[in-house]
């Protein structure tokens, strides 16, 4: 349990300290399927756990309404949502 404590104490530091990067990330991807393939990768792979997992999630989906392609990635975020924050 006191990891799990350590976990979310960073986790909320970082996020704090740095603005998303997240959305730079999609910003410099050549297209809107390049997004979808690196998200599909799950390349976070703890959006199952919390609460570290919910906050990364809650990165991803708000570099993905913040960056270039965020009209079209707007059924996506829905999706996510749905899908892990149920």
């Amino acid at each position: 349990m006191h990891e799990d404590s350590l976990a979310k104490e960073a986790t909320i530091a970082s996020i704090e300290k740095k603005p998303n990067r997240i959305a730079d990330i999609f910003n410099q991807m050549s297209s809107v399927d390049e997004v979808r393939a690196w998200i599909k990768q799950d390349p976070i792979g703890v959006w199952h756990e919390y609460p570290r997992g919910c906050a990364l999630l809650g990165l991803l989906t708000d570099g993905m309404n913040e960056c270039k392609y965020k009209s079209e990635l707007a059924e996506d975020v829905k999706e996510l949502e749905n899908r892990w924050w149920r």
